[in-house]
């Protein structure tokens, strides 16, 4: 990207692909594209899959950095920073924008400090954010996640968890405690990755899991991260949570050294670790359904295609959503109990690159990228 005349990195921010390859990046960078009028610091920008800044996007500034953006499904972002005013428009610190990177000014969130780091979206327009960040919602605490109704208001459904971390991690980070990470979980679950060490006054080894009202449920209970330091700094912190294609292990990575399970420490554990399912004594079963298996073919496509999936991991309600590469809804089936695979006639789509999601009661689960050609 720095190897042409347009473009020139500065504060680096988060980024999101297309499903065609092209690129949107976030943070503060230099433009200098006078042909076209995009001439100083820019906090949204498009790239082509090649590389090269698109020339058909209109890039985006605002008078601070955009350090996260999210996409959801119906193609719009929301942002994180520290700006103000973006595109002209003021905004909170936790703003939406349309497809485009225009202000989505229906949006209000009353975040003014701190950044909503991940975003997970349901399929009814609402979405948790995890994060540390402070909202004219709630009076005189940090939030370090939430469920948000669409228009940004708070869910009153949804009780705010009380995060909190110990000893020197804390010290090292005077924002305190984080949720970095997101996934859906069994049964309308959430498990929630981060920099903490309790929740609700309960030890958690930074990874929890809630219900939907937002209750600690007691998996991970008696786990526990050892800190790391280097040059200073003490964290523990996880960023990731995989499980393996045949739902035996757990996968959990980030800043940490050590790993305490109950009363047995495993001090050799660093930065990345493997959790066997079955032993775990916490109650967790094996989440199936939150790697839920699906398969297009043929990939690409002409005239029709068929979504063959798993019967153990396709749940009650699930349903495939179709979005073209703007987000917008081409088509949505639901998914029928007792068959193993649904047929769809593709001669009503366009040439091009669609998304495939799989939800469920609200949650999107997974998706796969759809090609049509002919």
């Amino acid at each position: 990207m720095n190897t042409g005349p347009y473009f020139l990195s500065l504060q680096g921010g988060d980024y999101h692909i297309f499903p065609d390859g092209r690129l949107l990046i976030a943070g503060k960078h230099d433009l200098d594209d006078s042909t076209r009028g995009f001439v100083g610091q820019y906090n949204l920008i498009w790239f082509s899959n090649e590389g090269y800044l698109d020339t058909t996007r209109v890039h985006r500034q605002g008078n601070g950095t955009n350090y996260f953006v999210n996409a959801l499904p119906d193609g719009r972002f929301l942002c994180s920073g520290t700006g103000t005013i973006f595109d002209g428009q003021p905004v909170d610190r936790f703003f939406r924008t349309f497809a485009d990177g225009a202000v989505d000014t229906s949006f209000h969130s009353g975040v003014y400090l701190g950044n909503v780091r991940r975003v997970l979206p349901m399929d009814d327009g609402r979405f948790y954010a995890g994060g540390n960040y402070w909202t004219t919602q709630v009076e005189n605490d940090t939030v370090r996640l939430a469920r948000f109704l669409p228009n940004g208001e708070l869910d009153p459904t949804f009780t705010i968890p009380h995060f909190a971390t110990e000893g020197d991690v804390s010290a090292s980070h005077p924002a305190g405690p984080f949720v970095h990470f997101l996934r859906p979980w069994t049964d309308g679950q959430l498990l929630a990755c981060g920099m903490f060490s309790q929740v609700n006054g309960e030890e958690r080894p930074g990874i929890c899991i809630l219900d939907s009202t937002g209750t600690l449920t007691p998996a991970f209970s008696g786990c526990r991260l050892g800190p790391f330091t280097y040059q200073g700094s003490t964290t523990a912190l996880l960023t990731d949570f995989k499980v393996d294609a045949d739902s035996t292990h757990y996968y959990i990575c980030g800043i940490f050294a050590g790993y305490t399970e109950g009363e047995v420490e495993h001090p050799e554990q660093r930065f990345i670790s493997r959790l066997h399912v079955g032993d775990i004594s916490t109650g967790i079963s094996t989440p199936r359904s939150v790697e839920p298996q699906f398969h297009i073919y043929p990939n690409p496509a002409s005239e029709q295609i068929t979504f063959n999936y798993d019967l153990t991991t396709a749940p009650k309600n699930a349903a495939l959503l179709i979005r073209d590469i703007t987000g917008r809804e081409v088509a949505r089936l639901a998914l029928v109990q007792g068959q193993d695979r649904t047929l769809f006639d593709t001669r009503t789509l366009a040439i091009g690159t669609y998304t495939v999601g799989l939800t469920n009661n609200g949650q999107h689960l997974r998706s796969e990228r759809l090609v049509i050609q002919r």
